[in-house]
């Protein structure tokens, strides 16, 4: 299991966990879509996935 792998199955641990206490407003969807999309990127690509941020493109 890569730490790629590793990092989406203990998020969907802690998303679990928070629907099974009541409390799923406490879920990061935007963590789990993240690790998601670089998970298939790397799938359907070979290679990982290097995503720029906003603030690094001199814009």
């Amino acid at each position: 299991m890569t730490a790629l792998e590793r990092a989406l199955l203990d998020a969907l641990v802690a998303a679990e966990f928070w629907q099974q206490v009541g409390e799923p407003h406490r879920t990061d969807w935007a963590e789990i879509q993240h690790l998601s999309y670089r998970l298939h990127y790397r799938a359907r690509t070979g290679r990982a996935r290097t995503i720029i941020r906003p603030s690094k493109l001199n814009l």
